[in-house]
């Protein structure tokens, strides 16, 4: 965003459209969020077992990571797209939440059979997690681009790979509901390949558009 966009924006946008635009803005992320799931849900389908989640440890650790870093990551990008307001708090739930997964992907090593873990990992429905995860965080990040740039964020750098992560999270967690494989190092390798890799790419993008 340039510096005359930005006082234009100021100049017709009082306080209390800037309330109404924010209003506006979180309606469309929460319906941006369902519209990825019910997305995910018409055309792949849902996991028959969601709901015995409870079942399975890994399944629990998978949907509560996931769910993480779609709030932690949401949060950064709405802290982070007004000024005076800090990311600290996200940031250390994602990365405490990282590290646990990376403490259980390494006890997998020692617990588990080698010819076991690469079955677990090497699954032909790993392109459909990284595709549909991608697919899914390009839409979203058009409609986040948009919003973003009304908010006017003092640091558009930090704000463009910001807005990545949070939305290759929502496209992540979405097509979690359809995915069957719940090992860390599924999680690990093909989320964290998806979300890490659509982060690299889009982020330099959307902090060049979002930098004034």
């Amino acid at each position: 965003m340039h510096t005359d966009e930005l006082i234009n924006m100021l100049g017709s946008n009082p306080p209390e459209a800037r309330g109404a635009f924010l209003r506006t803005a979180r309606t469309a992320v929460f319906a941006m969020v369902i519209g990825a799931i019910l997305a995910v849900a018409v055309t792949m389908g849902l996991r028959h077992d969601l709901a015995n989640m409870l079942d399975d440890p890994h399944r629990v650790f998978k949907y509560g990571f996931l769910s993480i870093l779609l709030i932690a990551n949401g949060l950064a990008w709405w802290r982070c797209g007004q000024p005076g307001r800090n990311i600290e708090g996200p940031v250390m739930f994602v990365m405490l939440f990282s590290g646990w997964l990376l403490i259980m992907c390494v006890r997998a090593f020692y617990v588990t059979d080698m010819h076991v873990l690469v079955l677990q990992v090497m699954d032909k429905s790993a392109i459909y997690c990284v595709g549909v995860t991608t697919l899914i965080a390009a839409v979203v990040s058009v409609v986040l681009l948009h919003f973003g740039r009304g908010m006017a964020p003092p640091a558009g750098n930090t704000y463009g790979y910001v807005t990545a992560l949070f939305a290759a999270s929502i496209g992540a967690f979405a097509y979690g509901l359809h995915c069957p494989h719940d090992t860390p190092l599924y999680l690990a390798t093909w989320y964290g390949m998806a979300i890490t890799g659509f982060a690299a790419i889009a982020g330099p993008f959307l902090a060049k558009k979002l930098s004034w």
